[in-house]
């Protein structure tokens, strides 16, 4: 009698990656936490841009871009945003995640809410 087999389906979507509400003090970075639901065992990427929202890019915070990578087991990753540290109140910096690998996007916008 020959060995039994096991016969996998199709593999699921993959951990979702998100990224909550942010904030932080004028001249501090925005420190986001771009988190996945579980851990893969593949690399996970995800590209990250800031963008003004109410505030001005070059004036209140400094333009961003790049990619998180995760590793195989890793969780989650922090993106940071330098502000600048000024006399006015300035209002929402916007980080967008786009392009994911081996990943799905649930809440792909976060905004940094100061006052």
């Amino acid at each position: 009698m020959p060995a039994p087999r096991t016969i996998q389906g199709p593999a699921g979507p993959g951990p979702t990656l998100s990224v909550p509400v942010a904030s932080a003090t004028e001249g501090e970075a925005i420190e986001f936490t771009v988190s996945l639901s579980a851990a893969s065992d593949q690399e996970v990427t995800v590209k990250n841009e800031t963008s003004a929202g109410t505030a001005t890019s070059g004036t209140d915070f400094t333009d961003t871009s790049g990619t998180a990578e995760f590793a195989a087991g890793e969780t989650s990753k922090t993106v940071s945003v330098p502000t600048t540290e000024d006399s006015a109140v300035d209002e929402d910096e916007t980080l967008t995640l786009s392009s994911p690998s081996n990943a799905t996007l649930d809440n792909a916008t976060a905004i940094d809410h100061r006052g």
